[in-house]
């Protein structure tokens, strides 16, 4: 007597059962990329690292291609800002400024000359900041460097 064996259907409905599962993922993945929820520009936050004497407090790019920043003089003795250096995507755009901060205070300062892209509404960005200064009291030129990250 001859028994017929079933492992082929039992293979098939392994195989059919993950095969609805991965086709469900791949269908609720597609829903949520044309949504949106991958895009980097929903991922990053807006942080601030790195600087030291001259602190960035706060900032803003403004049109997609300027940035206001408001920084606060932490180096106990009031310093002369002399320029700003931004970097993007390798490539770096500077400002001169010349402006004279007391210790303690703020100021807002602008980049009239852009920042080296054009960033469109809720689009991600990553800008290395070095804003170069010297003390009053000795001329000593110093830089206080740091990253901002965020979305316009």
């Amino acid at each position: 007597m001859f028994i017929k064996s079933k492992k082929g259907q039992t293979a098939m409905e392994y195989l059919m059962t993950y095969g609805w599962a991965i086709l469900a993922v791949l269908v609720i993945g597609g829903v949520l990329y044309y949504l949106g929820i991958f895009s980097p520009g929903t991922l990053v936050g807006e942080s601030k690292t790195g600087f030291s004497q001259v602190d960035v407090d706060q900032w803003a790019i403004q049109g997609g291609d300027n940035i206001s920043m408001v920084v606060m003089n932490r180096a106990g003795e009031t310093v002369n800002i002399e320029t700003i250096y931004i970097t993007a995507d390798g490539s770096t755009e500077s400002t001169d400024i010349g402006e004279t901060v007391n210790t303690g205070q703020k100021t807002t300062l602008t980049t009239p000359a852009g920042l080296p892209n054009s960033y469109a509404q809720g689009e991600a960005y990553r800008l290395d900041v070095s804003i170069q200064f010297n003390y009053s009291s000795s001329g000593l030129v110093k830089n206080s460097s740091g990253r901002l990250t965020g979305t316009v």
